[in-house]
């Protein structure tokens, strides 16, 4: 998960949460399958930089979460959800909680 946007201290409270929150959408949405994610360095075809994972509704409106490759250092790129999906989670998480969007 890309927490760069976090700071050291709220990544040791919040990563786990957000892991958890992660996990749970993706068990419940019927359409992600592990297996499925792409092989291929830079995505699935035609997606751009990224993959998209999964897709839910959220209060009417349809949101994805995706991988996107990261750099971590120059000879090292590993796909990781994006800092975008991980700010979904919350939200995300309250609607799959009650079976709604997924």
């Amino acid at each position: 998960m890309d927490l760069r946007a976090l700071t050291t201290a709220q990544r040791a409270v919040e990563g786990p949460k957000l892991a958890r929150q992660l996990e749970q959408l993706l068990d419940s949405n019927k359409e992600f399958e592990a297996g499925s994610v792409s092989q291929n360095l830079s995505g699935k075809p035609g997606t751009g930089l990224g993959e998209i994972v999964a897709t839910f509704l959220d209060e009417g409106r349809t949101d994805h979460l995706d991988l996107e490759r990261v750099q971590l250092r120059p000879d090292s790129t590993v796909w990781q959800f994006s800092s975008s999906s991980i700010s979904l989670l919350p939200s995300a998480a309250v609607h799959a909680d009650r079976g709604i969007g997924i």
